[in-house]
């Protein structure tokens, strides 16, 4: 017995050196050292694996729990990024509706090569028509989708350009508008200037690059023999992938909060980027900017619908000038993100 409490209790102190080096990865540029960057994607295991240690450990009586519970304590601004601690009923009717949502073509809309599944796209823009934010921030849309969308909710005022697959959509008034250049029609940033109740605000619609590696995911996740070299080969390049990836995110990362740095204005940050809340990109573009789920949201944070599960990647970041009142991850099962949705005012209604 007392061999089996000293390896668990190595086991402990190694997965809490894994955890402290998860808190660590917001502040290393992948550019520097790219390899910190998984810690910090892994978080969400570390953190349970913290806690089922814990329990262990109340288990058998040992005071060793209160190894994990102190990793725990000192992370807790990680925590509140992955796990929203507001309880009762936060919902609001007050201030402005921001939705986002990165539609991924409306391609779950889609069978294959049979064509459209119309059944499903009504549901999409159903929910749309139902939850018709004041503000609503798109990514990864294309021509159909876009269109689609315009036709059926009839926003007002709409800021896109051609080739670039984010929009922001709103009723208000819409004043200077422009993009954040990346170099590249896949990832795509911009921003346009919005009159609320007659106070100007600037609105971000962001999608960053992403790891491309869900599918990959799957297929070692379902398929894979952790014994078969091609699972090894899809497991490197799954590997290389988020290398290059996290690098990318990186320079673009700098380049939104450059230019947020920019604005007089109240700013409102919204969109895919691809990487979750224990991350370098996140920590560059969230500096000085409130996090919507942080401030009003309940529950796990996860955004991404796909292969790879408790992944927080999309989000509402706000200036300091306006009050967040709540924020709601709405799980619905039309595409690999669930959109995020905010309500929104200028602090002391001013």
């Amino acid at each position: 017995m007392q061999r089996v409490i000293n390896l668990f209790r190595w086991g402990t102190v190694a997965v809490i050196l894994l955890t402290f080096v998860a808190y660590l990865a917001p502040y290393v540029n992948p550019e520097v050292f790219w390899p910190i960057s998984f810690f910090g994607m892994a978080y969400p295991w570390l953190l349970l694996t913290n806690m089922l240690i814990l329990v262990g450990w109340l288990i058998l009586r040992k005071k060793y729990f209160l190894l994990p519970l102190g990793c725990i304590l000192m992370g807790w601004s990680h925590f509140t990024g992955f796990v929203g601690i507001h309880v009762g009923d936060t919902s609001s009717d007050e201030g402005i509706e921001v939705m986002t949502f990165n539609l991924r073509s409306l391609s779950y809309v889609w069978e294959g090569n049979k064509g459209r599944d119309k059944k499903r796209e009504e549901d999409v823009i159903r929910f749309l028509k139902k939850n018709r934010p004041d503000i609503l921030c798109l990514q990864e849309i294309n021509r159909y989708s876009f269109e689609l969308i315009v036709k059926t909710l009839g926003y007002a005022n709409i800021h896109r350009l051609k080739n670039r697959r984010t929009a922001i959509l709103t009723d208000f008034p819409m004043g200077k508008t422009g993009k954040v250049e990346f170099g590249t029609q896949t990832n795509s940033c911009l921003w346009a200037d919005i009159k609320i109740e007659g106070q100007e605000w600037r609105f971000y619609s962001v999608h960053l690059q992403s790891n491309r590696v869900s599918s990959q995911a799957g297929k070692v996740l379902n398929e894979g023999n952790i014994q078969e070299r091609e699972t090894w080969q899809t497991i490197g390049g799954m590997i290389s992938n988020v290398k290059e990836a996290g690098k990318r995110r990186a320079r673009q990362a700098l380049q939104v909060a450059r230019h947020v740095a920019t604005s007089r204005k109240p700013v409102v940050v919204c969109g895919d980027l691809n990487d979750t809340p224990q991350s370098y990109t996140y920590r560059t573009i969230s500096k000085h900017l409130q996090d919507a789920f942080r401030k009003g949201g309940s529950g796990l944070g996860t955004t991404y619908a796909g292969d790879i599960p408790a992944l927080r990647i999309d989000y509402i970041l706000a200036d300091e000038r306006l009050d967040i009142l709540d924020c709601d991850v709405m799980e619905v099962p039309y595409s690999d993100h669930y959109p995020v949705l905010s309500r929104i005012e200028l602090k002391n209604g001013k």
